[in-house]
């Protein structure tokens, strides 16, 4: 370490604030490389340095010789990295099931809004069929039956629906049964 920088750590454990601003200025790029090689996110990064930092300020007065300044701060740094990792991974787990539960919450609130617009179009749709004449709803009744979707039910009776009728009352066309 160089003695600049060893003079500016006596000094900010003086509470010299300029000389805390030097030291952060030499050491920041490492700071924020350990922190972003831990934690993987640029703004978390950004956060931990920040308490890094903080905890120097607070902590240089324990720092017995200036010359381990910076391995001090790549530790610090290192832990306050991890910390925040264990911190997150404890938080998803808690917070689990309440990001499910607003999940369900949002979905809901969602289908709810869905259904009151489909009814408002409909009442409104009713309406306007209300104001037309009366051929003129009877063609749009037609043409919306036609588009409908149809259930075709099977007849149960042998004679009309022969595919329908179990072996024991198949009646073959020459009059005898299975």
């Amino acid at each position: 370490m160089s003695a600049v920088l060893e003079v500016d750590v006596c000094a900010a454990q003086q509470r010299d604030s300029l000389a805390f601003t030097r030291l952060v200025d030499a050491s920041k790029n490492v700071v924020a490389s350990i922190a972003f090689a831990i934690v993987r996110d640029p703004a978390t990064s950004e956060e931990v340095a920040q308490d890094v930092y903080l905890e120097a300020w607070n902590g240089l007065g324990s720092l017995r010789n200036p010359s381990s300044f910076l391995p001090w701060l790549r530790q610090l740094t290192r832990n306050r990295s991890h910390e925040c990792l264990r911190s997150r991974s404890r938080y998803r787990r808690r917070h689990a099931s309440w990001t499910a539960d607003a999940e369900e919450v949002a979905d809901a609130v969602a289908n709810a809004s869905e259904r009151y617009v489909e009814a408002e179009t409909a009442a409104a749709l009713a309406d306007a069929l209300e104001e037309l004449p009366e051929d003129a709803r009877d063609a749009h009744r037609r043409h919306e039956e036609d588009r409908a979707p149809r259930l075709h039910v099977r007849s149960s009776d042998p004679v009309t629906n022969p595919t329908s009728a179990t072996a024991s009352n198949t009646v073959r066309r020459d009059g005898t049964t299975w």
